[in-house]
């Protein structure tokens, strides 16, 4: 039924965001290139990015702070994980790279 509507098979992260229409793969060549110093955030990951330090901060706190629903925290700290600016450790913590 799944392939029926339209479904399709993904073997790696790649594939899956090209299939949801996000080139991250050229921006962080791009990334690579112009070193970590210049990484291009939008405005809701930079706001976010503000509130991630060096010590590691659980989602929840980080949620709270910025005043954000956890589901919208959680899409952006994947794009900023993506993008290479952030890691997120075991337990869903995350740094600051």
């Amino acid at each position: 039924r799944l392939i029926k509507e339209g479904a399709k098979i993904v073997l790696s992260v790649e594939e899956l965001l090209q299939e949801l229409g996000l080139d991250i793969k050229t921006q962080l060549e791009q990334h690579e290139q112009q070193g970590k110093s210049h990484v291009p955030l939008s405005v809701e990951e930079y706001k976010l990015y503000e509130f991630i330090n060096h010590q590691p901060s659980h989602i929840d706190a980080i949620a709270m702070l910025c005043r954000q629903e956890v589901g919208v925290v959680i899409g952006l700290m994947l794009t900023l994980e993506l993008k290479g600016v952030i890691k997120q450790l075991p337990g869903q913590f995350y740094v600051r790279l």
